[in-house]
């Protein structure tokens, strides 16, 4: 609690094998791959975290587990990802803010991550959901004022969205490739374009 984990080589923390941590209060500033690594599909408790200025990502979540990971009220910001899972990681990550990032949340790779109630705003792309069996829920987020896309679902990607709001992008929802999300009760509005359905997909709204 309150410490301030900085300008690592690698990762600040790496939590992997069986391990579930509980971090709170601290902040993870300018490391060299992520703030926090969450590996092999350990589990862990993070909650009023900040994590600024890490050098590819501010959240790593890697590998699924019997339980999940839980990721609430943390603060992540100016980082190329600011969450990144993968490799059918099970997280939850709610109630957070993610701002100035290239990319808001990144999920590939067979991702089953809950992204629920988080503010994500400021970044080119707030979310891009990526890869023949990566689903996940998306759910009552706050998308609002990203430079290019809300959220962009591609190469397969089955994500369900649901009462998200989507406001002030180029384009609110972009889908391509193949890709079959099914969006439920979201607001987009004020958007250049609300909904782009590009190349063949199995888009559901």
């Amino acid at each position: 609690v309150g410490n301030t984990i900085q300008t690592s080589q690698r990762s600040g923390v790496v939590v992997r094998n069986t391990a579930d941590p509980t971090f709170r209060g601290n902040t993870f500033l300018s490391n060299a791959i992520a703030g926090i690594d969450v590996q092999d599909g350990a589990k862990g408790t993070f909650e009023k975290n900040i994590l600024r200025s890490n050098g590819q990502m501010g959240v790593n979540l890697q590998g699924s587990a019997n339980g999940k990971v839980v990721f609430v009220k943390n603060v992540i910001e100016l980082s190329p990802y600011g969450v990144h899972a993968s490799d059918g990681a099970r997280a939850l990550v709610s109630r957070s803010t993610i701002r100035h990032c290239q990319t808001g949340v990144m999920a590939e790779r067979t991702s089953a991550a809950a992204i629920v109630k988080n503010f994500i705003e400021s970044c080119v792309t707030a979310v891009t959901c990526t890869g023949e069996g990566t689903k996940g829920f998306f759910m009552y987020n706050s998308v609002r004022g990203n430079e290019e896309t809300g959220f962009s679902v591609e190469d397969s990607a089955a994500p369900i969205l649901i009462g998200n709001t989507i406001l002030g992008q180029k384009t609110g929802v972009f889908v391509l490739d193949e890709s079959a999300p099914r969006l439920l009760y979201n607001i987009i509005s004020f958007n250049s374009v609300a909904v782009d359905c590009a190349r063949p997909n199995r888009a559901q709204l």
